[in-house]
């Protein structure tokens, strides 16, 4: 039977190096307890902000400083829990990365109320003779735009104490989802495979079609084990949610967190109403999936290729292609992405108890990380090049911002990634001879566009019914996230939903970050947006685009896209990216 690897039955090479980070947990220790004593002498700014210029500075500038290094223990303690989730070692530092987290917002919970305190036209002034204030910019902006939604001193301090709990539902699922869900064996070619989250995956692509079924009965009925827990933490998710956005005075969940970008709720409602029009096209993909493999399509028939498959493409491999592909970027561009192959960003294989899934991640004093769980097929080439573009959109903007406005807004963070994965799709066709391997491309994008611009724009529309639940007061049942899911399934994929595609609320991860997954779908069409521009014209594109890449928190998310000629204001991006997945479909359809 196939079992899934130790951690230390791993080369080296294929793991990621925490040392840049911190040499080992006694490092760690060592600048714990200087965070401790940082935060601690927090406690003597409070009214010193609103005096002067003078004291503005020095206090944003001691905050900013403790939560630099809050911020690095929790990545490092996090990201070493993450290698095995089992490791009672790690879990001990990101518990207490948390609490310090916790007693790190409590401890500047008064900044933002205090910064309101002070006549605008006074605050305008000071940041005009202060030069240092030059790199709180941004920050004073976003604090200004929060002014209606910031409470008292002692109502933020007491909000900023609740979040360590509020954290449970999110931690609970995670340790659910990657310890105590015990997933079976299951048969194929007369071998027992061991059930995994990124098995699953893998098998819902076998030709076979009882395999495919054998593997979504039997995963989704370990979830079924479980329902009623995991409603239970979701409904404690989304409340979460709903508690501080009342507590802030929004009018809705939805509301507070799409201000947190100053993004307006009209391209939320607006990118499900764009998708929701263009379901014909994803009915008539579904269809002809149908139609090429000889049944009447089931869930788990979607993620089977149409067409020939490229064949095993091992990570060395992936690694080249990515690095083909993003050439027409530039050479500085790609001599920071050589350094991150070589120098140990990337963590590659699945292990026992490592975090599921892929990620991009890091701190603002050491270079990104790269998570993965690599299979040798070519949608791990893809993966490594999203995650890629996550690490360097991270790298420039760290590299050309100070610390307050290095970090980019979660709106465009996806834009990066899937311009890296556009690039190698558009290398791979063009580099292409053979009709298949065309077809088999183009089926690649229309995937794309359906679990990317589709699929996470229905997880959107999920996400807004079951916080309009609550907040009207209703329960979250297990019955009725059920319901609903199965009648939003079956709209967008065009037929009636089975009872196992119904849990699927129940193993998905982002559910418990609310509102993020839109951000999938308006960062996938601004990125092809701004992919069809550097193919169009070259140099003046890439230029845009970098300057886009290193702008990083510095100015407002919507803004800093516009300078890579994208407007998401506009119905234009999103509109585009789906005629071109009907264009695309249209020529797949001639081809199979």
């Amino acid at each position: 039977m196939k079992t899934i690897p130790l951690r230390t039955e791993i080369s080296p090479e294929k793991k990621w190096n925490l040392g840049h980070i911190f040499a080992n947990t006694q490092r760690w220790e060592q600048n714990f307890t200087r965070a401790k004593e940082a935060v601690a002498a927090l406690s003597a700014l409070p009214g010193t902000l609103s005096v002067s210029a003078a004291g503005l500075l020095k206090g944003l500038d001691q905050l900013h400083e403790a939560s630099e290094l809050c911020e690095k223990l929790y990545v490092y303690a996090h990201m070493l829990r993450d290698e095995d989730n089992s490791d009672s070692t790690a879990q001990a530092l990101a518990d207490r990365s948390e609490t310090l987290m916790v007693e790190l917002g409590a401890a500047s919970a008064f900044c933002n109320p205090e910064i309101l305190t002070i006549i605008p036209e006074t605050l305008a002034l000071w940041q005009n003779s202060e030069s240092g204030l030059d790199k709180y910019r941004q920050t004073l902006r976003e604090v200004a735009a929060q002014r209606e939604h910031t409470l008292t001193p002692p109502e933020e301090k007491l909000l900023a104490q609740t979040h360590e709990m509020a954290a449970v539902p999110k931690t609970a699922f995670t340790l659910l989802e990657t310890l105590d869900l015990d997933f079976p064996s299951i048969e194929v070619e007369g071998e027992q495979i061991q059930l995994s989250h990124a098995r699953y995956a893998q098998l819902l692509e076998n030709s076979d079609r009882a395999v495919r079924q054998n593997a979504y009965e039997t995963y989704y009925a370990t979830f079924a084990r479980h329902r009623n827990t995991i409603a239970a933490l979701y409904a404690g998710s989304v409340k979460n949610d709903c508690f501080y956005a009342k507590a802030r005075r929004h009018t809705s969940a939805l509301a507070a967190s799409l201000h947190h970008d100053l993004v307006p709720e009209t391209v939320y409602n607006s990118l499900i109403s764009a998708v929701e029009q263009a379901l014909p096209a994803m009915h008539r993909y579904i269809a002809l999936k149908g139609r090429v493999l000889g049944v009447e399509p089931r869930m788990f028939d979607l993620y089977v290729p149409l067409c020939q498959d490229y064949g095993p493409i091992t990570y060395e491999e992936a690694r080249e292609l990515v690095q083909a592909a993003c050439q027409p970027l530039g050479s500085d561009y790609n001599t920071v992405l050589k350094s991150a192959f070589d120098q140990g960003w990337i963590d590659v294989e699945e292990t026992k108890n490592k975090t599921t899934g892929a990620y991009s991640w890091g701190c603002y004093s050491s270079h990104p990380y790269v998570l993965l769980n690599h299979r040798d097929q070519l949608d791990s080439a893809f993966t490594l090049a999203h995650e890629m573009g996550h690490a360097m959109h991270s790298f420039l903007a760290h590299s050309n911002n100070p610390y307050p406005c290095a970090h980019y807004r979660i709106l465009v963070a996806e834009v990066a990634s899937i311009v890296n994965e556009l690039l190698l799709l558009n290398y791979l066709i063009d580099s292409s001879t053979k009709k298949e391997q065309k077809a088999y491309l183009l089926n690649h994008f229309c995937d794309s566009v359906r679990s990317t611009v589709y699929r996470q724009t229905m997880f959107a529309s999920f996400e807004k019914q079951t916080h309009a639940q609550a907040e009207a007061g209703e329960a979250l049942t297990h019955d009725w996230l059920c319901e609903t899911y199965a009648a939003l399934n079956a709209k967008f994929q065009g037929f009636a939903s089975d009872h196992q595609i119904a849990l699927e609320w129940a193993r998905i991860p982002h559910f418990y970050n609310a509102f993020y997954v839109y951000k999938y779908a308006t960062g996938f069409s601004a990125a092809a947006a701004i992919v069809e521009a550097i193919r169009a014209e070259g140099e003046p594109a890439v230029e845009r685009y970098l300057n886009f890449l290193s702008v990083g928190g510095s100015m407002d998310a919507l803004e800093s896209l516009k300078i890579a000629g994208v407007d998401l204001t506009s119905p234009e991006p999103v509109a585009r990216c789906l005629g071109a997945f009907g264009e695309k479909l249209g020529a797949l359809e001639g081809m199979v």
